[in-house]
């Protein structure tokens, strides 16, 4: 395998508690021919500190001279990393030690491929748990599921920087949440994006880190931001929905749950959406049906509506696997309905 350089990028907000272990997991990786870019957003609490005591030249600390947000803290490591790829990380992760090595080995093999994330292990002090967060890994496939969800994981992500540098790609600066998402659908019009089926990353959760602070204080925004992102990719691949049929979409296609009662609308909405994706020449006609299918599973699953109406939009829109389908909806029904009391 070659070994071309790799940048290494992770910004950087109050993480004294947890960057230690992220340094460590990326020094120690088998692979060795890389440079650790980060870009410190105005930290208030001791990280610089802790980041300027290892001593390696592969190191190298970007201060902003104010916090400016994740945004463009994001476009600095693009702009700044002097590798032919990016490995993205949070400053509270742990990468496994072979991660690098797996994912440039990838690239440098699918050379037609831009950018891959992977599975990662869901972690906190008391349990751990591994997560696919998409059913399919071909571009095809991705960039499909991109106008419904986010099927990437960032912080397990490798970039091609051919790539980003010929379609000057960057983070938007008013996506101040969902900001990868918002990356990752502008790669899929111009690149192909793949998943690597192999558990690299330890994404740490139950905690208080700057994405979960940002979420909190912006929930009201959010959706705004996730239904921009949605709208560009629809008008992109040129589906024409009326102004009721987009607020369905984008309540129904959410990150979050969310109540529509009018199921017969729904009905018609993905209908509609079959139609487009099928007849269309951007997408490949049976993959558009099975990814939307799934899509349209999750949604339903999103919805706080009730089960008879859930197992309704099932049998109305879900063509295979309908015994599993059905049960895992039971199942999630009565888990939630017993949370909420």
């Amino acid at each position: 395998m070659n070994t071309p350089l790799v940048t290494v990028f992770i910004p950087v907000y109050n993480c004294e508690d947890y960057i230690v272990e992220t340094l460590d997991s990326m020094l120690n990786q088998t692979y060795k021919n890389l440079e650790i870019l980060l870009v410190n957003d105005g930290s208030t609490d001791k990280s610089v500190e802790v980041i300027n005591s290892f001593n390696d030249p592969r190191i190298k600390l970007i201060n902003n001279e104010k916090n400016m947000g994740i945004p463009f803290s994001r476009n600095v490591g693009l702009t700044r990393a002097a590798g032919d790829y990016l490995v993205i990380m949070d400053s509270d992760d742990i990468s496994v030690r072979t991660r690098v090595e797996e994912q440039v080995k990838y690239m440098e093999n699918n050379p037609e491929i831009d950018a891959a994330g992977s599975y990662y292990i869901k972690f906190n002090d008391s349990n751990e748990r591994k997560i696919r967060p998409s059913n399919f890994t071909k571009p095809e496939e991705l960039k499909i599921e991109l106008m419904f969800f986010n099927p990437i994981a960032n912080p397990s992500a490798i970039v091609r920087m051919n790539t980003v540098s010929k379609h000057k790609l960057t983070y938007s600066l008013e996506h101040f949440v969902s900001q990868d998402y918002g990356f990752w659908a502008q790669l899929s019009k111009v690149g192909k994006i793949s998943i690597i089926p192999e558990y690299l990353l330890k994404y740490r959760s139950g905690h208080e880190n700057i994405t979960k602070k940002s979420k909190a204080n912006k929930t009201l925004k959010r959706k705004a931001v996730i239904s921009s992102i949605q709208l560009d990719l629809l008008n992109y691949y040129e589906f024409n929905l009326n102004n009721d049929e987009l607020e369905i979409y984008h309540d129904f296609f959410s990150f979050n749950y969310s109540s529509i009662e009018q199921i017969e609308s729904i009905i018609n909405l993905v209908q509609k959406i079959k139609h487009f994706g099928e007849a269309s020449r951007h997408f490949d006609q049976a993959t558009f049906s099975y990814v939307l299918e799934d899509a349209v599973f999750r949604g339903i699953t999103n919805q706080r509506i009730s089960l008879l109406k859930k197992l309704k939009l099932c049998s109305s829109l879900v063509k295979s696997d309908k015994t599993r389908r059905y049960a895992y909806i039971i199942i999630k029904h009565v888990y939630h309905t017993i949370r909420r009391y």
